[in-house]
């Protein structure tokens, strides 16, 4: 999974760090300063959307320094330990950030605050089962996309 010459993982969980903490922020300043409510759908999805094809980034960069790297894609069993230990690593930025929230005083509206400890376990329990085969799905994607402009590129 990536030698001592190229930390694939150290790499990844540190531009995935980022990029959650940068949208936490984003949602923070909109929801606390500037008083912008997600109460509609087209609102809420293009957040949503918005901060998923913000995740994706991290993954593109991996693919694209595996492939200068390695010469080639993952195979499908390295792709699987990279989204399984990705997964429990992005579980574990996530609980910072939400215990950062939680202790600078947001809550999300509409639950109790003492409700909000076990939503925010729920989510993240459920999360992991999710975020494994998504992640593997985002490497397949970041590989595909990357091998798909360099035919491109090419010509073919």
């Amino acid at each position: 999974m990536g030698s001592a010459k190229h930390p694939y993982t150290l790499n990844f969980i540190k531009h995935y760090a980022i990029f959650a903490a940068t949208i936490a922020i984003i949602f923070y300043l909109l929801v606390q300063v500037a008083g912008l409510r997600f109460d509609g759908a087209i609102l809420r999805g293009a957040m949503i959307g918005g901060a998923i094809g913000a995740m994706i980034v991290p993954f593109q960069w991996f693919a694209q320094s595996y492939l200068d790297n390695e010469g080639g894609r993952a195979s499908g069993g390295t792709a699987w330990k990279f989204a399984l230990v990705w997964a429990a690593l992005a579980m574990l930025v996530h609980m910072a950030i939400a215990i950062a929230l939680y202790v600078i005083g947001w809550r999300v509206p509409g639950i109790l605050p003492q409700e909000q400890g076990q939503m925010i376990g729920v989510l993240i329990a459920v999360g992991l089962f999710m975020q494994v085969p998504i992640f593997r799905l985002f490497i397949w994607s970041a590989f595909s996309g990357i091998e798909a402009r360099a035919r491109r590129a090419r010509g073919g």
